[in-house]
């Protein structure tokens, strides 16, 4: 029981940290563009989409309102992943030793965190 629990807790933890991801990566596209490709960037997804005319020989880039993130989907995110590492955590903390030594401890969520 309480190894089935652990797993699913660290299968919790990588299913939040892959969403986690996701929001990184659609973040850092679009900062990476803005100040590159500004030019060329469509806004869409939106009441009144934004299309600039792009030349040709130049690609153009978009936004998709539907792929950013929006601040509460960011903090019901984050709030997921903090959830699963301390789920994980919890269940560790229970597991006779014995069933311990069978299994990787789990990860720490301040492990590579840097400070603001």
């Amino acid at each position: 029981m309480a190894i089935r629990q652990y797993l699913e807790a660290i299968n919790e933890i990588n299913e939040a940290d892959r969403e986690l991801r996701g929001i990184l990566t659609t973040v850092r596209r679009t900062a990476r563009l803005l100040p590159e490709r500004w030019a060329t960037l469509s806004v869409l997804g939106i009441d009144q989409p934004l299309i600039p005319e792009v030349p040709p020989g130049h690609e153009r880039h978009a936004i998709k309102s539907t792929h950013w993130p929006t601040i509460e989907h960011i903090a019901r995110v984050l709030s997921r992943v903090h959830r699963s590492y301390d789920a994980a955590e919890a269940v560790w903390a229970t597991m006779a030793p014995e069933l311990r030594g069978r299994l990787s401890p789990p990860p720490k969520k301040f492990i590579g965190v840097e400070s603001p």
